[in-house]
């Protein structure tokens, strides 16, 4: 990132809306790139929100914590942006100390040890922004902590049947749809309306959160000690959680990845047309800056991610893995 350091706990958080942004810029290719498109003050609104859900998703996916400290951490945070709570920012910071990794930090850590500036410039939005931003965000770590919690004996989340898989989808995607959608919905607006957008904000997040889970599954394992592929699904081709990186069992796994990314859970619309409905729904409603948020670029009748020229050190990072993009 940039010269900003990490401030220790104690002393008083400054607000920092640049380095804010640039953190964006080292924690996600994704939201770095399409939160380029918005104009101000919903570029500022949607990065806030982004680094305040990212805090929780390191801490989560850190299998150098315990399931025990890591889901009181958890708490800890949920606890210091609940504003009818004594617990602040600084509490969870001093909290943190112990579990950043040594030696000079990620990206993603630099931003849960810099949680006190984000917080500091998140409290500077006006306070219609933070009543759409804080609910989410606080089910989102709330969601996170009562899966480390349900997993603690195995170390790792184990996903066991498909209500689990869409209720994890739900908590680690579906929440960060409902936070954009309480961004671009304030205001007068029909309530069929307004419930047509958190339908479809819902089953997108839960979509992409599908897709994060199906091309990540050797990374997940390996790296955060997670299966997030069915036990229930993987038991039927013969294939047990802990084997599932196995080459005897990769055709089988393969089966099990591509039931994954086209299941609807408990929606009876196909991934193809909530996409399209998403594509609606937002060119109808919204500006064009935010409507390309959405949808940055469209190619040959089929939904394409954004295409723009990275800089060099955004063309050096690798794609994102995380539950929150």
């Amino acid at each position: 990132m940039s010269d900003h350091e990490s401030r220790p706990p104690g002393g008083t958080p400054e607000p920092d809306l640049d380095w804010c942004h640039e953190a964006v810029q080292g924690v996600s290719r994704t939201f770095a790139l399409t939160i380029d498109v918005l104009d101000e003050p919903m570029s500022t609104h949607i990065c806030l929100g982004y680094l305040l859900c990212r805090v929780a998703d390191t801490i989560e996916d850190a299998n150098h914590i315990p399931p025990e400290p890591q889901a009181d951490l958890l708490r800890t945070y949920d606890a210091a942006l609940d504003p009818d709570t004594d617990t602040d920012i600084d509490e969870f910071r001093a909290s943190a100390e112990a579990w950043l990794p040594e030696g000079e930090l990620s990206d993603d850590w630099e931003v849960v040890a810099s949680a006190p500036t984000i917080a500091a410039t998140f409290e500077e939005l006006p306070d219609d922004v933070q009543a759409a931003i804080i609910p989410p965000v606080r089910e989102l770590i709330d969601g996170m902590a009562m899966f480390v919690e349900r997993h603690a004996d195995a170390g790792g989340l184990r996903i066991g049947d498909a209500d689990e898989l869409e209720e994890y989808c739900y908590y680690a995607a579906g929440t960060v749809g409902n936070l954009i959608t309480n961004l671009l919905t304030r205001g007068d607006l029909a309530a069929d309306r307004r419930q047509e957008l958190y339908d479809t904000a819902v089953e997108f997040g839960l979509l992409l959160q599908l897709v994060n889970i199906s091309k990540d599954v050797y990374d997940d394992y390996t790296e955060e000690n997670n299966v997030y592929l069915p036990a229930e699904w993987l038991a039927e081709e013969g294939i047990d959680q802990e084997a599932v990186i196995e080459s005897d069992n990769r055709e089988d796994a393969a089966a099990v990845v591509s039931r994954t990314v086209s299941t609807r859970g408990r929606s009876s619309t196909t991934p193809r047309a909530i996409c399209r409905r998403c594509r609606s729904v937002t060119a109808t409603r919204w500006p064009r800056g935010v409507s390309r948020f959405c949808w940055p670029s469209e190619r040959s009748g089929s939904l394409q991610p954004g295409r723009r020229t990275p800089s060099p050190s955004a063309a050096s990072r690798s794609p994102d893995r995380r539950s929150v993009r």
